[in-house]
């Protein structure tokens, strides 16, 4: 099995760019730009992570996020958008939101990348009456 097998999920990064144009305190301004897609896997930290998540509690989980070496760093976010993502809705992973903490090249050759990352907004639907 290869290792892009294993990449199950589609993920996009969002970085922010200046725009060209400054604010009235002559402060550039920033949009985001969405690129991708990338292909990842997306696995919790710990078994604790796992229980606060499922029980919709607070949204500050650690994850590890896998993906191909690209140009990635700490002041990017990740997005797991279920609707672009080609898993089956009953094993998708919810639309989330990561900050990176941390950018990791594990073999030191480029291979892949290991991203440490902090959920910050997850966006699955609540239900209802609740």
């Amino acid at each position: 099995m290869s290792f892009a097998s294993l990449l199950d999920h589609t993920v996009y990064v969002i970085r922010n760019v200046e725009t060209g144009d400054t604010d009235d305190y002559n402060h550039p301004i920033t949009e985001e730009d969405r690129g991708g897609p990338l292909a990842a896997a997306i696995q919790v930290r710990s078994a604790t992570d796992v229980a606060r998540f499922s029980q919709a509690g607070a949204a500050l989980s650690d994850y590890v996020i896998f993906t191909q070496n690209r140009v990635v760093t700490t002041a990017d976010e990740i997005l797991h958008d279920t609707t672009l993502c080609p898993k089956a809705d009953t094993v998708d992973l919810p639309t989330m939101r990561f900050e990176l903490v941390g950018v990791r090249n594990p073999t030191g050759r480029g291979h892949h990348l290991s991203l440490d990352a902090k959920l910050v907004q997850s966006l699955s639907q609540g239900v209802e009456g609740s």
